[in-house]
């Protein structure tokens, strides 16, 4: 039991990685010569998690890379780690054709709901190395 719950972790980053790739991909929202911008509209509500998970495991990996360096104190990788969140935001910004209210209001909830999977990802690191 403890052997499969040792795979979860890394699993979990996997799958995570490369599911929200793709849906970044495939989900791009494109304005330009575009038939159905509503439907263009509708793709942002898959599309902007799936850049703010990917946003999150570019920074928990990062935290954990700068973790084992033990120069760096913990206060300075989460200020770092609240900075990257901050850019992620600023950039998600440029990716929707609404009004700065609009833009930032949803950039605000998407952020809210992806980082219920950050959470996850910092429970299973931690289980995960508790375990090793």
């Amino acid at each position: 039991m403890k052997k499969i719950q040792s795979m979860i972790y890394p699993f979990w980053i996997i799958i995570s990685f490369f599911i929200s790739i793709f849906l970044m991909i495939k989900l791009y929202p494109n304005y330009i010569n575009n038939e159905f911008p509503l439907f263009t509209d509708l793709t942002l509500l898959l599309f902007l998690p799936a850049f703010f998970i990917f946003s999150y495991l570019l920074i928990h990996l990062l935290g954990n890379i700068l973790g084992s360096v033990e120069t760096i104190n913990n206060k300075l990788i989460l200020l770092i780690q609240t900075f990257l969140i901050f850019i992620s935001f600023i950039i998600s910004l440029n990716f929707m054709e609404f009004s700065l209210a609009s833009r930032i209001m949803l950039s605000i909830v998407f952020i809210i709901t992806s980082s219920p999977h950050f959470i996850i990802t910092k429970i299973l690191y931690r289980k995960h190395y508790s375990q090793i």
